[in-house]
């Protein structure tokens, strides 16, 4: 398992995103741009959605950079955050792939990181769902706002065929 780093520090914030307990789904995004690479590319994201955007911190749970070793933790998976819209943000954790997965293939380590986080969500959080992965483009039928783009054909690809191999149990 890739390490995770507690983040949650580190990130701009304006207020605490409101409390939850039922987690249903894993939503897979993409930034859609490189930006800095890692934990900065991770702030700068947060600093511009609370800034521009108006959302009270990150807008999302779990950020996974280009390359690196480790995953980054941004929101508590028990917090609420704006990452897909809708109902979705209520019962979804938020994954964001650095980049923009149309333009550039994931990483190796964007895979592998992926690969491990999901297996790891899927366990720990004992989701009721017998697949409850997902992507910001098909979360509509769960409540959210779809974006056409979101993660990014290379990632949606990607996801489908892990999604194919997981045990429906």
């Amino acid at each position: 398992m890739i390490e995770i780093i507690d983040a949650t520090s580190m990130v701009s914030r304006s207020k605490e995103y409101p409390h939850r307990k039922d987690i249903k789904r894993i939503y897979v995004h993409h930034s859609g741009r490189a930006g800095k690479e890692g934990l900065e590319g991770a702030k700068n994201t947060s600093r511009y959605v609370v800034r521009h955007r108006g959302f009270p911190g990150p807008a999302y749970h779990y950020w996974i950079p280009f390359t690196g070793t480790s995953i980054y933790l941004l929101n508590d998976v028990f917090r609420r955050c704006w990452h897909t819209g809708g109902a979705a943000n209520t019962h979804g954790i938020g994954v964001c792939l650095q980049g923009n997965t149309t333009l550039k293939p994931m990483s190796e380590f964007q895979c592998e990181a992926l690969h491990d986080l999901l297996k790891f969500l899927r366990v720990g959080h004992v989701l009721s769902s017998k697949n409850p992965v997902s992507w910001h483009s098909a979360s509509a039928k769960y409540g959210g706002k779809a974006k056409a783009a979101c993660p990014g054909s290379h990632a949606t690809a990607w996801l489908k065929g892990w999604c194919a191999r997981i045990p429906h149990s």
